[in-house]
C-alpha cells in the first residue's frame, strides 16, 4: 500500500476515534445549569440555560429574545445582529466570589470553571488598555443566591451571650438560619440579621479573609485551655461535610450548605502542618433533610402596645412582636383574666364589655413565651390609637416589605414580611404572574424561572408595596471530571494519529 493509502487510513480513523470516544461516554456527559442576565435589551433581565458548556448555557438561555454571534475564538461578535461599537466589545462574564465578575469567552477555557459559579451576564463593555492588557468595565449588578447554614454548640451550650438563643436542647442540638448573598459571607451575614443574631465578621469585597468569624453571638476564639474553642466552618459536598476555607470564597449558587460549629478543635502533631480535627458528631443532619431551612423559635415575644383603654362596646387588636423576627411559627394563643371585662379572639381583637381592668396574656405556639397587656374599660376612657409601625408614625395608611428585590432559588421558598399602619388593618398578598411564582400569606414559592411582582396591599386598598422577585434555576448539577477525561480521549488520539503519521513519513522517505 502507499503512502497516500496509509494516510487515507490515518485520517478515517482520526475522524472515527473522537466521535467514538465521545459517544462511548454519553452516558456520563456533564449537564450544567446558570443563571444568565443580560441587558441587551436596554433593561437587566435574568434567564436559565442549560447544557454541556458555557457557549451552550448562554445561548439557550438568551434563546427566547436573543441570538449571538461567536467567532472561531468563543468571542461574541454581535447581539441580535449589532456588532459592538468603537471601544466597546460584547463580553460574557462569571461571577467568582473574591474576584467578582470574570471574563469568560465561550470556548474551552471556559468550560474548566463551569463548576465554580452559576451566573453569567452578556454586556457590551467599554474596552480601555492597560499597558499589554485590555481591560473591560464589569456590571454593577450582583447576582445573589441563598444558602442554609447549621449552627451548633458544642462547647459554650449555656455561655451567658447565648442564653437568649434558643433553648439548650436547641443549641446542642444545632438549628438551621438562612440567608441570601453574592457569597456565602453575604449570605451568613444577612441569616445573622434576620435573625437577630450578632455577628462580627470580615466583609471586605475581594479579600482573602473575607467571611473570617471575628465573633459570633458574643464568642471569640479562645486557646486559654490550651486547644482552641473556637467557630469551625464546613461545608457540604460529596454527601459530606468537609471543613472549609473563609466563607467568601463560596458561591452559594454552587455550595448551598454550611456548618458553623462551637467546639474544641486540636492541632494534628503527627505532621508538620498545624490540621483541624473536627468533633465525630459533626455529621448530626444532612442537608437531604431539610424542608425549608428547618424552624427558628422565639425567643420571646412582646404585645404592642402593653396597654390599652376601651369604652364598653369598642374594639381594638393587638399586635405580637417576636424576637428574633425569623420566628418560624408566629401564631399566638390569647385570653382575658376577666371575660366580663373584655374578650379577645384568636386574631387578638379585643372587644370591651364593660367597666373595669383585665389582663391579656399571649402565650406563641413557639417557645411557650408569654406577654401580657393591661387593659381598662371606662365609660370616660379616651380610646387608644394604634401603633404605628417601627415607631414611625404615617399619617396615612402605610405597608412596608422587609425586601424590594430577591433571587431564589427555584428549590427554596422565601417568606416576606409586611408592616402596616394602622395595626388594626390586615393585608392580601399577589403576584404578577403565577406561573413563575405564588404568593400566600407572604410565603413566596417558585414556579418555574423567570421574573414577577409580589405586591401586598391593605385591606382599605390604601396602600401597597412591591417586591420583584427573580426565580432562578436549582444549583448547578455537574460531572467536574467530564471535561478532563474528554479532553485527554482527544489528546491521546491526536497523539496516536501524528505519530502513526510520522512513521509514514519516514517510511515513504526511504529509498
Amino acid at each position: 500500500m502507499n503512502a497516500k493509502g496509509i494516510i487515507a487510513i490515518i485520517a478515517v480513523f482520526a475522524m472515527i476515534s473522537v466521535p467514538l470516544y465521545m459517544a462511548s461516554d454519553d452516558s456520563d456527559a456533564a449537564s450544567y445549569s446558570a443563571n444568565v442576565f443580560t441587558d441587551a435589551g436596554g433593561s437587566q433581565k435574568g434567564y436559565t440555560g442549560s447544557g454541556a458548556t458555557v457557549r451552550d448555557i448562554v445561548e439557550s438561555a438568551l434563546a427566547p429574545d436573543h441570538t449571538i454571534t461567536v467567532d472561531g475564538v468563543g468571542r461574541i461578535t454581535a447581539v441580535d445582529g449589532a456588532t459592538a461599537p468603537e471601544g466597546m466589545a460584547w463580553i460574557v462574564f462569571q461571577w467568582m466570589p473574591l474576584q467578582g465578575w470574570t471574563v469568560r469567552p465561550l470556548n474551552n477555557d471556559a468550560n474548566g470553571y463551569l463548576d465554580t459559579g452559576t451566573s453569567y451576564y452578556v454586556t457590551l463593555s467599554e474596552k480601555t488598555a492597560d499597558g499589554l492588557n485590555t481591560i473591560y468595565s464589569k456590571p454593577t449588578y450582583e447576582p445573589a443566591a441563598q444558602a442554609y447554614f447549621f449552627i451548633k454548640f458544642i462547647t459554650d451550650v449555656n455561655a451567658p451571650s447565648v442564653l437568649g438563643i434558643m433553648n439548650e436542647s436547641r443549641r446542642s442540638e444545632g438549628f438551621w438560619i438562612t440567608g441570601t448573598g453574592s457569597d456565602a459571607a453575604e449570605a451568613f451575614s444577612d441569616a445573622c440579621t434576620r435573625y437577630a443574631l450578632p455577628l462580627n465578621m470580615n466583609l471586605i469585597d475581594g479579600n482573602e479573609q473575607k467571611g473570617w468569624l471575628g465573633s459570633f453571638v458574643g464568642l471569640q476564639d479562645d486557646r486559654s485551655s490550651g486547644d482552641w474553642n473556637n467557630w469551625s466552618q464546613f461545608h457540604w459536598a460529596n454527601g459530606t461535610w468537609i471543613y472549609s476555607d473563609c466563607l467568601g470564597h463560596y458561591d452559594p449558587g454552587v455550595v448551598k450548605y454550611y456548618a458553623i460549629v462551637r467546639q474544641i478543635t486540636v492541632e494534628d502533631r503527627a505532621s508538620d502542618n498545624t490540621g483541624i480535627v473536627p468533633s465525630s458528631d459533626i455529621n448530626v443532619l444532612s442537608p437531604s433533610d431539610l424542608s425549608s431551612g428547618g424552624t427558628v423559635a422565639a425567643s420571646s415575644i412582646s404585645i404592642n402596645p402593653n396597654t390599652v383603654s376601651l369604652t364598653p362596646g369598642s374594639a381594638y387588636t393587638l399586635g405580637v412582636t417576636f424576637n428574633p423576627t425569623a420566628t418560624t411559627n408566629k401564631s399566638v394563643t390569647w385570653s382575658s383574666s376577666d371575660t366580663s371585662v373584655a374578650t379577645i379572639d384568636g386574631a387578638g381583637k379585643i372587644t370591651a364589655k364593660s367597666e373595669g381592668k383585665t389582663t391579656i396574656t399571649a402565650v406563641s405556639a413557639s417557645g411557650g413565651r408569654t406577654a401580657a397587656c393591661t387593659v381598662t374599660v371606662s365609660s370616660s376612657a379616651a380610646p387608644t390609637e394604634p401603633a404605628p409601625a417601627d415607631g414611625q408614625t404615617p399619617a396615612d395608611t402605610t405597608v412596608w416589605l422587609n425586601h424590594e428585590s430577591v433571587n431564589i432559588d427555584i428549590n427554596d421558598t422565601l417568606s416576606l414580611g409586611a408592616q402596616i399602619y394602622p395595626t388594626t388593618l390586615t393585608v392580601s398578598w399577589s403576584s404578577s404572574d403565577d406561573s413563575v411564582a405564588t404568593v400566600s400569606d407572604g410565603k413566596v414559592t417558585p414556579v418555574s424561572p423567570g421574573t414577577a411582582v409580589i405586591t401586598v396591599t391593605t385591606s382599605d386598598g390604601k396602600a401597597s408595596a412591591d417586591c420583584s422577585v427573580i426565580i432562578l434555576a436549582a444549583g448547578i448539577s455537574q460531572d467536574p471530571d467530564r471535561n478532563g477525561m474528554l479532553i485527554a480521549g482527544i489528546a491521546v488520539a491526536v497523539i496516536a494519529v501524528l505519530a502513526v503519521a510520522l512513521i509514514v513519513v519516514r517510511l515513504h522517505a526511504k529509498p
